[in-house]
Parts: C-alpha cells; structure tokens; sequence
C-alpha cells in the first residue's frame, strides 16, 4: 500500500527567533512524560478574569516582510516540555514551521487559577487563548440554544451532561474541560464578545496566548484551512443540514491525504481509525470474495466520486474495515490522475459526527459486483 502524501500549508518564515534554539532542542532531546506542575506561575499583563468591557474593531494586516513585536517569557526545559504535552493534539498548532512554533511557545504564559475562579465571562472582550495543563473547567452558556451558531468555540454541538444550570448565574453547563482541552479561540479568530463563561472546578494551570501573537501566527493558518474546508464540506450532501459552525468545527480536525492511481485508501480487514470524503478524483470498492473452490477474487461492488464518503462503518460499528477502497483515476482527464480525500481521525469522527449518524447509518451498500469498462484497480 503506497503512503499517502500529506498536503503541507506554511506561513511565511517570521524571521530570527531567541526562542527558537533552546525549544527546538528541548523537543528533540526530551521524551514525553506526564505533566506535573512546575514553578510558579505569572499572570500575563492586563490579566483580569472578571474583566467586562466593550468590543471594538480591529484589523492585523503585516506587509510583506513585516516582522510584528510578539511577547517572549523564557521557560526551563520541563515547562517547554508540559506545553508540548498539554496541545500535542490541538489542530491550532499541527500545521506551523518550527519557527512559528518558537515564537507561539515563546509568547505562552503560565496562569494559575483557584477553584471557583472565573476564567472566562460571557460577554467580555477576548484577550486571551487558554490550553489546559492541570485541572478542570467547565463551560456555561446563558440563554443556550443547540442550534445557535455560537461565537467562542466553548459548547460542544450536543451534550450528554444533561440539564445542569449554574448556581451563579452563569447559564446552562454544556462542556467540561480537562488536560489538553483549550477555549477563546473564536473570539479572537473573529472579534467577537466571549460567547461563553468558564469556570475553574479546581485548582488548575492554564497556558494563556495573547491576541497579538494568537492573531498574527495562529488566525492566517486556521481561518484558511477553515474556509477551505468549509466551502468543500458545503457542497457534500451529507453536511448541508449542518450549520456553519458545525461545519467549521469538523474542517478543524480535516487533513488532506493524496493517493496515486491504484493506491489502496483501506483495506479490507483492517482496523478502522479514519473517515473520509472525497475531494476529487475516483475511487471503487472491492470486496474480497471465495468462490467454491476456495479461490479469493476482488469484487468490485461501487464506485465512488467526488463527495461520496466511506470508513465511516468501521467507526459505526467498531469492527473491521468490511471493504477496501482504491484509487481509480479520473476517466475524465488524464492530466488529474490523483484521488485527493479529506479526512477525519476516529477521536474527532465519535465527538463531531453525532448530527449525521443517521444519515451514515441509512447508507446502502451492496455485496453485487459492478463492471464499468476501462475500470482499472
């Protein structure tokens, strides 16, 4: 099976980093351990949990070269090291060069917070991105409705916590976050008054991003990817019932994989750990089939085009892959031979794809073979 390529999407080089030296050599040499508390915490400038204020406009435009002045704060080895564990996972940070990663990691700033300390108000202006290292949060929305297009990134699309209102005021509990989690994204990214009020449940310590370098670094690479994506996902069948923020926050967790003609995307057997869609090209379904003589053929049971999906019933079901699929080429061009899929780790598919499961689970497929003449696999 031939390893599919990755599509890479970089900014341009932010220039000479002090920063860059001692964490690329702390990634390089540090394995990866569990996160432990470290030395002692500082606020970043202007810091305020219960701080409420108006929003206003604002625009970060860098000309070409413009190299902005963005905060750095040193850090001991251990610190740059519980960072990397605490957003090992987070999409935000899974497509920057290693010197946008240097100035990102240089501009975190340790925050400790007290049980019951309000980290986050509704309505406030967002200063700041937080990831969490230790402790937990939860997330409360006044005046909450499912089916609004929320403005911070802070409710989850459905809910199995339940009906639990908060006894200060805050609204209705719609997520808990743990270690690794983040929030205040969107209301940077956009400008937007914070849609969401977090609350610490317990002591915790949290990595706080300022606007500026949030902004400068972080905004260009996520709002391309989200509006690429989108606009593809808009066109699927399949997510037309969505709105644009469930949308976005599927395109958050895409990755673009390429294969050749005649590359395997799964095979049958196989665990299954992701769902795709494709983007372009062609793709059949094979089916391995015993005859009587206990002979094993490839039956090809479908054909698929662009925005057909397919792995989603491994992940369903939790069982083996039922079918492989393979790249076919475009019988419509011979210069675009190559099937190009969006794709989606299983974490995020069991946490996102709740709103059309059963769309998934009403697929039909077919055991009876297809022949298509000048279908080459």
């Amino acid at each position: 099976m031939a390893t599919p390529r990755a599509s890479a999407r970089q900014l341009p080089s932010l220039g000479p980093n002090p920063f860059l030296s001692s964490f690329q050599s702390s990634l390089n040499s540090r394995p990866r351990h569990p996160m432990i508390p470290g030395s002692p915490g500082y606020n970043p400038t202007g810091f305020n949990p219960n701080r409420r204020g108006s929003v206003s406009a604002e625009s970060i435009t860098l000309s070409e070269g413009e190299q902005p002045a963005l905060p750095f704060y040193s850090k001991t080895p251990e610190q740059l090291q519980r960072i990397k564990d605490s957003i090992f996972m987070n999409f935000l940070f899974m497509n920057l060069d290693p010197e946008q990663e240097a100035s990102i990691f240089g501009a975190f700033k340790e925050v400790r917070v007290q049980a019951g300390d309000v980290i986050i108000k509704q309505g406030d202006i967002g200063d700041f991105f937080y990831i969490v290292e230790s402790g937990k949060f939860e997330i409360f929305i006044s005046s909450f409705d499912e089916k609004d297009e929320t403005a911070d990134g802070e409710a989850s699309m459905h809910s199995d916590i339940g009906e639990i209102y908060s006894p200060k005021g805050y609204g209705k509990l719609v997520e808990r976050v743990e270690p690794g989690g983040s929030f205040g994204e969107l209301a940077l990214m956009y400008n937007a008054p914070r849609a969401a009020t977090v609350v610490a449940v317990t002591h915790s310590i949290v990595w706080a991003l300022d606007r500026l370098t949030f902004r400068t670094i972080l905004l260009e690479t996520t709002l391309r990817k989200r509006r690429m994506y989108d606009q593809f996902l808009s066109t699927v069948p399949l997510f037309k019932g969505l709105s644009q923020y469930e949308r976005y926050k599927i395109a958050d967790t895409l990755d673009t994989l390429v294969y050749r003609k005649g590359d395997y995307v799964i095979k049958q057997g196989d665990v299954g750990d992701r769902f795709y869609i494709i983007e372009m090209g062609n793709a059949a379904v094979l089916k391995d089939v015993t005859d009587e003589n206990g002979n094993v053929d490839k039956r090809v049971v479908a054909l698929y085009k662009k925005g057909d999906f397919f792995g989603e019933l491994a992940l369903l079901n939790d069982q083996p892959r039922a079918a492989s699929v393979v790249a076919t080429g475009n019988p419509d061009s011979r210069q675009h031979q190559d099937l190009r899929v969006v794709s989606m780790q299983r974490d995020a598919f069991e946490r996102l794809m709740g709103p059309v499961e059963d769309l998934m689970r009403r697929q039909e497929y077919s055991d009876a073979p297809i022949t298509r003449e000048g279908l080459m696999v």
